[in-house]
């Protein structure tokens, strides 16, 4: 019984990755949205013995994106560096403008990836995890995609993984762009 549930879970994985919506965009805070993630999962980490550290540089443009679905990629990101610190530790997760992106990085201090790995890890059903699917990082890759951004792992100085992703600034067609500042399209008001 708990095999056929697996399967289905799988299954459901699979078809989720299979007809992932087209993102509907909207001018989002990228540094808000990372901040509310954090928030979100901030328990979750403590019950791990992870603290979870945030730096989101201030002043930020905005960018073209689907809410839903970044938080839903930033989720799993946070939660393979969870389940890459069995023993606990700490995870850094930043946000700062690099040239014309914004790049969020999300740091753990596990074992690292090895190069074998890092080279699969967004193949779909590929899984260094005995119950994992091996969907996940494809579907985070497909998203971030979609967003015309880019998705990279790479070695943590010291030991571990971090996730770069990097996603364009918003192109506004009536005039410069426009900062954040800490609003978002949730909040007009800041």
């Amino acid at each position: 019984r708990r095999e056929v549930d697996r399967l289905g879970s799988s299954t459901e994985e699979y078809l989720r990755l299979a007809r992932l919506p087209s993102p509907k965009l909207e001018l989002e805070d990228l540094g808000a949205l990372t901040r509310e993630v954090a928030a979100f999962v901030r328990r979750e980490m403590e019950e791990a013995g992870i603290a979870l550290v945030l730096e989101v540089q201030g002043e930020l443009p905005l960018v073209s994106a689907d809410e839903a679905q970044i938080r839903q990629s930033m989720l799993n990101l946070l939660r393979n560096a969870r389940e890459a610190m069995q023993g606990g530790g700490r995870i850094d997760v930043s946000v700062r403008r690099e040239g014309d992106g914004l790049v969020v990085r999300i740091a753990d201090r596990g074992e690292g990836v090895p190069e074998d790995v890092r080279a699969r890890m967004f193949d779909a059903f590929y899984s260094t995890k005995e119950r994992g699917t091996g969907l996940g990082l494809p579907r985070t890759q497909q998203i971030v995609l979609a967003h015309r951004g880019s998705i990279r792992c790479e070695d943590r100085e010291g030991g571990g993984a971090v996730f770069v992703i990097t996603f364009p600034v918003a192109e506004r067609a009536d005039g410069p762009e426009e900062c954040a500042s800490g609003a978002s399209r949730r909040d007009p008001t800041a």
